[in-house]
C-alpha cells in the first residue's frame, strides 16, 4: 500500500483514467446521477420522467409532460446528455435524502455544458438542495460584468470570476460553514465572506432552484451531478484532482 492507503494499481487505475467518478470518491460520495447510467432513468420516449441517484437511491422526478427534460445519447459532446430548456425543465424530489444538512459540509460537482448567452442576465442554477433563499445549497451560473459565470450560493454566494462558463466545463461548490467557494474546471478558487450555513432537508432539484416555485431553470445539457461529504477522512485534494480528472475526460475536456 502507498499514498493515500491506495495499492499500487490502484493507484495506476486512477492515473490512467480507468475508473469512474464514483469509484475515485469512493466511502465520500452521497449522491451521483449519471445521464451515461441509462439503468437510472426512467424515460417516456426521450423526455424524462425521473432520474434515480445510484450511489443514495433518491429519485428525481417530474409529472408534468411538459417540464421533462430530454435525454440523448449523443447530445453532450458524443455521449449522453440530458438537456433542459431553461423554461421550464426541471426534476424534483421532496426531502433531500443523504445529502450533507444542518452545517455539515458537502461538495457538488456537475459536469455541464452552459449554452445562455451573457446578454441573459438571470441566475440558472444546474443542480440545489435544501429549502428556499438562504436554506439551501445551489451551483449553476450567473452573469458578472457581461461574461458568463459560475456560481455557488448558500448564505452567500460566491461568483467565479476567471473562466468564461460557456460550453462544457466541470463546476465544482464547496459549502462549509466558514465559507462558500466555486471553480471551474480546476482553476482557483473564489471564495465568499463568513458563511453559517443552515441547510434544510425539504427539497432536491435538478435543473431548477430549491425555491417554493421552481425558477432559474437550467439552460443546455447536464451530463453528471455528483455530490460529495466532505467530512470523510478519504477525501482530499488529492482524490478531488483525480475525480477532476475524470469528469474532465468524460467531457473532453482533458
Amino acid at each position: 500500500m502507498i499514498g493515500l492507503g491506495l495499492s499500487i494499481p490502484e493507484v495506476a487505475l486512477r492515473r490512467s483514467g480507468s475508473l469512474t467518478p464514483a469509484q475515485i470518491a469512493g466511502t465520500a460520495l452521497v449522491a451521483a446521477w449519471d445521464a451515461e447510467n441509462v439503468a437510472s432513468l426512467s424515460l417516456a420516449v426521450s423526455a424524462v420522467a425521473a432520474w434515480t441517484d445510484s450511489k443514495g437511491g433518491a429519485i428525481a422526478t417530474q409529472d408534468i409532460i411538459d417540464s421533462r427534460p430530454t435525454w440523448s445519447a449523443t447530445s453532450f459532446n458524443g455521449r449522453p446528455g440530458i438537456a433542459f430548456d431553461g423554461v421550464d425543465d426541471f426534476l424534483n424530489m421532496t426531502g433531500v435524502g443523504s445529502l450533507p444538512v444542518g452545517t455539515a459540509p458537502s461538495e457538488i460537482w456537475a459536469l455541464v455544458s452552459q449554452t445562455s448567452p451573457a446578454s441573459e442576465i438571470s441566475v440558472r442554477t444546474a443542480f440545489g438542495y435544501g429549502g428556499a433563499s438562504t436554506s439551501g445549497r445551489l451551483a449553476g451560473r450567473t452573469v458578472a460584468s457581461g461574461v458568463n459565470r459560475a456560481t455557488a450560493s448558500a448564505t452567500v454566494a460566491a461568483t467565479k470570476g476567471v473562466v468564461d462558463f460557456t460550453g462544457i466545463h466541470v463546476i465544482r461548490a464547496i459549502f462549509t460553514n466558514s465559507a462558500v467557494s466555486v471553480t471551474l474546471d480546476g482553476e482557483p478558487f473564489q471564495a465568499s465572506g463568513a458563511s453559517a450555513i443552515n441547510t434544510t432537508s425539504v427539497r432536491i432539484r435538478i435543473g431548477a432552484n430549491t425555491s417554493a416555485t421552481a425558477g432559474g431553470f437550467w439552460l443546455s445539457l447536464i451530463n453528471s451531478i455528483f455530490v460529495i461529504n466532505q467530512a470523510d477522512p478519504t477525501w482530499n485534494e488529492t482524490v478531488a484532482s483525480q475525480f477532476l480528472l475524470s469528469l474532465k475526460r468524460k467531457g473532453g475536456l482533458a
